[in-house]
């Protein structure tokens, strides 16, 4: 088995996206914004980021789960 075959699963990829574009989002494009959107900014951000490690835990949890006792 490869050291690199957790990571065939779908979730990593989508997961890794997802928390880099809302970091990206966060870092980056929040101070750019008006004042009056950069709590909206934010917080789409955060959860951005939150949601990919949320994606990340739950593939890791069904393959756990899939995987033969002992």
């Amino acid at each position: 088995m490869s050291r690199f075959a957790l990571f065939a699963s779908p979730h990593w990829p989508a997961g890794v996206l997802l928390a880099i574009a809302g970091v990206l989002l966060v870092r980056l494009g929040v101070p750019a914004l008006a004042p009056e959107w950069r709590t909206l900014g934010k917080t789409t951000g955060e959860l951005l980021a939150f949601g990919g490690i949320g994606v990340i835990a739950w593939g890791i949890s069904r393959r756990v789960r899939a995987a033969p006792p002992g």
